[in-house]
């Protein structure tokens, strides 16, 4: 099977293996790395049965640097007139080199799982809560809690009604106390009516809707999905354990932008990526709910005592290089 990053998941999962196992076949997947998606996971997946010893899988890497096929000149070429992510993901068969047009690149992804926060980097931030609801059947509705630096694993969610889906945030508004709850206004006009009728006070999103910053995005989206770019760029931590953990990576390092006529950042539409992932991003969808808007610190005139690299973690950076001019507390 060819170029399998372009493919649709289910193709495998649906179509091919199902019928291999029937005729006891096996399967080759060739390709070029592209970032997290059903390619990289074959990929990972037959890299960590091979160091166990289990011969039903084998992954095999041909670098340019290892393969001779092309003329040290021509690699020197290529090196030069290629951008950095399009030469590691072209000639150095590199899953993390993310394409240029990427939102947020994989390996700032990778680093936020793997970093590790101290207090001072969530204690006193506000608590908040975004909700994402579910579009079609096979979409999640998904409760994303967010403190300062740090967000929590989420919580996923299928099947469920209006009522049933504003119990269960309803649930998590009075364990964790948030000091703002945003939910997507597209889909959750019944929950938000219903937690609303409960007492709960909640905010409605509409992603379609116009952002704070009118001049810089199309819309509300594009601009929460920058809001949380710029989190992860100043330090922030995603879950690095659970079984949601490979979903949000390939989520979050999925989106593709770029600038209209007007000059404004536009993200892909939702429904673009889930037909390139093979599923809605939802889990990302309920992060980037959390930069809908800022947020008051717990105690009005409390003071953010921050380290200094987490410093502008808690506002929009409107500056695609990390200035400060447009920092805000969220």
């Amino acid at each position: 099977m060819d170029e399998v990053a372009q493919m649709k998941p289910e193709v495998w999962g649906e179509v091919v293996q199902p019928a291999l196992a029937d005729r006891r076949g096996s399967a080759v997947f060739i390709g070029t790395p592209k970032g997290a998606n059903l390619f990289a996971e074959l990929y990972q997946r037959g890299m960590a049965a091979q160091a166990q010893g289990d011969a039903a899988w084998c992954a095999l890497s041909y670098p340019v640097t290892s393969t001779d096929v092309l003329p040290a000149e021509d690699v020197e070429r290529l090196r030069r007139e290629l951008s950095d992510n399009a030469f590691r993901q072209e000639m150095l068969c590199d899953f993390t080199a993310s394409s240029d047009d990427i939102l947020i690149p994989l390996p700032d992804v990778l680093e936020a799982e793997a970093r590790q926060l101290a207090w001072d980097d969530v204690g006193g931030m506000p608590v908040i809560l975004g909700v994402d609801v579910a579009r079609f059947g096979a979409d999640s509705s998904v409760i994303v809690r967010r403190q300062g630096l740090k967000v929590d694993g989420p919580v996923v969610m299928r099947g469920l009604d209006n009522m049933q889906l504003a119990d269960r945030v309803a649930a998590a508004i009075m364990e964790n106390r948030p000091h703002a709850v945003f939910i997507d206004a597209g889909q959750g006009q019944g929950v938000i009516d219903r937690l609303r009728q409960l007492g709960h006070e909640v905010i409605e999103v509409p992603f379609g809707g116009k952002p704070l910053q009118e001049g810089r995005f199309a819309n509300r989206r594009s601009e929460m999905w920058y809001g949380l770019r710029q989190w992860l760029k100043s330090g922030g931590k995603l879950p690095d354990e659970g079984d949601d953990v490979p979903r949000l990576r390939a989520e979050l390092s999925a989106p593709l932008y770029w600038y209209d006529a007007a000059g404004r950042m536009v993200l892909e539409p939702k429904d673009k990526i889930k037909e390139r992932l093979g599923a809605s991003p939802d889990i990302a969808d309920a992060l980037a709910l959390t930069f809908a808007a800022p947020v008051a610190l717990p105690e009005p005139g409390q003071e953010m005592f921050l380290p200094e690299q987490a410093r502008d973690a808690h506002g929009f950076l409107f500056s695609w290089d990390g200035g400060e001019d447009d920092a805000r507390p969220w």
